[in-house]
């Protein structure tokens, strides 16, 4: 829902004037405040976990981050120009 916003405010907004780092940054933090208030009220939050556990969680979001970032990069490269197929917003 955040990103979907974020894509339609795009056209219509000033969001294009925000650098990319910063606007990804602050989507961030959006989508981390949704995902704890909807985990709070579901009862779904959980942060009792084992180490194990903790030391999953943690390899997959990076192991996600840079898969996404290097895929993103090389699909970049392939592509050419910024506003070939669908990443001509990015």
């Amino acid at each position: 829902m955040t990103y979907a916003f974020y894509i339609l405010y795009l056209e219509v907004g000033g969001l294009q004037d925000i650098p990319a780092m910063k606007m990804i940054f602050y989507m961030n933090i959006v989508g981390s405040i949704m995902v704890f208030l909807i985990g709070k009220v579901s009862g779904s939050f959980v942060l009792h976990m084992n180490i194990n556990a903790w030391i999953a969680a943690f390899v997959l979001s990076l192991g996600a981050a840079f898969i996404g970032v290097g895929f993103f990069s090389v699909w970049r490269t392939v592509c050419g120009s910024p506003g070939c197929s669908n990443f001509k917003y990015i």
